[in-house]
């Protein structure tokens, strides 16, 4: 008595001659199985209520899947004997409802779900992954002698013939973009009103003992014109620089004796590459103006820097009178220089860009006496770090016009600047975080918290008012929140302040600091040295969650947990696994690597509760009855979890 929504037969087992299962999804929001066999054609063996009313069911790997109208896939266990429906998942795809089409991915059946964006469900393991592609209406397999395992698809008007490049394991896309030189820093630029659909991305580009492009040029055309095939003299070096050539121009070995061919002499290629030997502070440099929704197409914009300029820091600024303009201003030094006394340099300077139609305009330059590590748009002006120094800088006609400064914010240097409303938050390079208040009626900067603890800072970001999470050299991550009781209001009742101090010491104390100290709640040892930091969700529906990066180019996650008892369940989980299998991930007792410098506190470690499926039954079945759950109920606890990330 139920109006049909949706319905799908289950595969044909090995050795029968007809599917035993027919799954129906009602308007009632059920998802019911029927049976097929001729003795009780269409007998009801289970049901499951789904929540909300589905749009397409389909059999895949043992289980039932089925779309629905809230944008989320639903995933249903089948008992291959009676037909009972058991270990019911869930996962949200999108804000559209999901239409679900069989596929084949790696000589496998696969399930295409489309929503908002298309994912694939394929693998052993029933891996679901994004797509990185347009939004599709309906699609189906496509084979031909070109395409083995294509997928013909709808999007919008337009037919599409398309392959996925999925493996096992994966979990991001990636495009390999080639550069001049070594990416160092990357700012996303404003929308262009002559590119709508473009994401303007800018990438600063620089390295040491590299030749600049016109360098390049001048250096071939002189072998050209001398005739050099092998080797190029630099004026300046002792020894010999190599040039690559082209395979074509090789020369042949033949009876002993090497032979060049005559006909191709005249088409020699020389790539140059780096000075050899190193001169001291050589640099090259670049901006580069790119689509990041399709990287490898020709840059919008390349901006080669002068000769030894070493381009450090970048970033985007709204000047206050401006009318809404965005200018990038990039920081860089020249013949910048790194040995046992420390870093010297020849100058620095802040360059200062027009951004018209994705197009760079060198607008001024302003020397500066240190390296700007960071740049940062700051409540209409640009705030520049200088060695330790922070400064405030607005627009002039010629220059950038300094209108504030603390000139000894933090003890050594400043590597990382964040801000949040009148606070910024800086970490040095030895001595951790410090958090600090623009007071605007004053025009000065106040440091009133750090933290106690010395830390050689490598990464930070802000992940509330109160809260900062910071990475060290040595690959520890810390989470340091400032006391609730705490205040910034560094003003005295008589209007003027107790703790303004140029030379950064705090009142009636002769070290750097403020009068508050940062509480650090939790601290892991992720076993790499962290260069980056970002607080951001990957998916629609998806938890914010911590991204860090490595510098042997892994990428890593810290998830918030939603309750206390998440909490506890996997602290006890991980409790387990550690006492049953102490060198089961990393090879050595678990909790002496996790907390190498630092115990580690109020963090779990996922990659090892992530083991728990590939335990022995009899080992999850121990491990589960400690914590009054079933295998299974473990299982899906450590699948939801994952799910809020990506």
């Amino acid at each position: 008595g139920v109006d049909v929504a949706c319905l799908d037969l289950g595969p044909v087992p090995r050795g029968r001659a007809r599917t035993p299962f027919l799954a129906v999804g009602g308007f009632d929001s059920t998802l019911r199985l029927l049976s097929l066999d001729p003795n009780e054609l269409f007998a009801p063996l289970a049901s499951i209520q789904l929540g909300e009313r589905p749009d397409a069911v389909l059999f895949l790997g043992g289980y039932v899947f089925a779309g629905l109208r809230n944008g989320v896939l639903q995933r249903v266990a089948v008992d291959e004997a009676t037909g009972r429906l058991h270990d019911a998942r869930s996962r949200f795809l999108g804000a559209r409802t999901v239409r679900l089409f069989r596929v084949f991915q790696s000589t496998q059946r696969s399930l295409l779900a489309l929503s908002s964006k298309p994912w694939l469900v394929t693998g052993d393991d029933l891996e679901t992954a994004p797509l990185v592609y347009d939004a599709l209406e309906c699609a189906a397999s496509f084979k031909s002698e070109q395409c083995p395992e294509g997928i013909v698809a709808i999007a919008g008007s337009t037919l599409r013939i398309f392959v996925t490049d999925w493996k096992p394991g994966t979990v991001f896309s990636q495009t390999v973009v080639p550069s001049r030189y070594t990416p160092r820093r990357v700012a996303e630029l404003p929308a262009s009103p002559q590119h709508p659909n473009k994401l303007l991305v800018l990438v600063l580009e620089a390295d040491q003992n590299r030749y600049t492009d016109a360098e390049k040029r001048g250096l071939q055309e002189i072998a050209a014109s001398a005739s050099v095939a092998k080797e190029v003299l630099l004026p300046q070096d002792d020894d010999a620089m190599d040039i690559a050539m082209d395979e074509d121009d090789a020369m042949d070995l033949v009876g002993g004796k090497r032979e060049q061919d005559d006909d191709d002499e005249d088409d020699e290629e020389v790539r140059i590459m780096g000075p050899m030997p190193p001169r001291p502070g050589h640099w090259a440099s670049c901006l580069r103006v790119i689509d990041a929704l399709d990287p490898t197409a020709n840059p919008l914009e390349l901006f080669e820097l002068g000769e030894a300029e070493a381009a450090i820091s970048c970033a985007t600024c709204t000047f206050a009178g401006r009318g809404g303009e965005v200018f990038v201003a990039v920081g860089t030094a020249t013949a910048l220089e790194f040995g046992a006394g420390g870093r010297s340099h020849r100058g620095c300077s802040v360059h200062v860009y027009r951004l018209l139609d994705a197009r760079l305009v060198f607008l001024h330059k302003t020397p500066i006496e240190d390296v700007p590590l960071v740049l940062l748009d700051f409540r209409g002006r640009l705030l520049v770090t200088v060695g330790r120094a922070v400064r405030l800088y607005d627009l002039g006609k010629r220059k950038l016009l300094r209108k504030t400064e603390h000139s000894k914010l933090v003890p050594n240097l400043i590597v990382k600047l964040e801000a949040r409303g009148d606070r910024i938050y800086a970490a040095d390079a030895t001595e951790s975080v410090f958090f600090a208040k623009y007071v605007r009626d004053a025009n000065k900067f106040c440091v009133f918290a750090d933290d106690p603890i010395a830390r050689a800072s490598a990464a930070l970001c802000v992940l509330d008012y109160d809260t900062v999470a910071v990475a060290d050299k040595f690959g520890n991550v810390a989470v340091l929140r400032l006391a609730a009781d705490a205040d910034d209001d560094v003003e005295d009742p008589s209007g003027t302040s107790n703790l303004f101090y140029a030379d950064g010491y705090a009142a009636n104390s002769s070290s750097f600091g403020g009068t508050h100290k940062l509480l650090t709640t939790a601290n892991f040892h992720v076993g790499s040295a962290v260069v980056a930091m970002a607080k951001t969700s990957l998916a629609a529906g998806a938890d914010d969650a911590l991204f860090y990066a490595t510098v042997d180019g892994s990428i890593g996650a810290l998830v918030p947990s939603r309750s206390r008892d998440d909490k506890d369940f996997f602290t006890m989980l991980e409790m387990h696994l550690r006492q049953d299998y102490p060198a089961f991930l990393t090879g050595r007792d678990h909790i002496s690597f996790r907390s190498a410098f630092v115990p580690v506190n109020n963090v779990v470690d996922g990659d090892l509760c992530d083991r728990f499926t590939s335990l022995k039954p009899d080992a999850q079945h121990t491990i589960a009855s400690d914590l009054d759950r079933t295998p299974t109920e473990v299982a899906k606890k450590i699948e939801d979890t994952k799910h809020r990330l990506l």
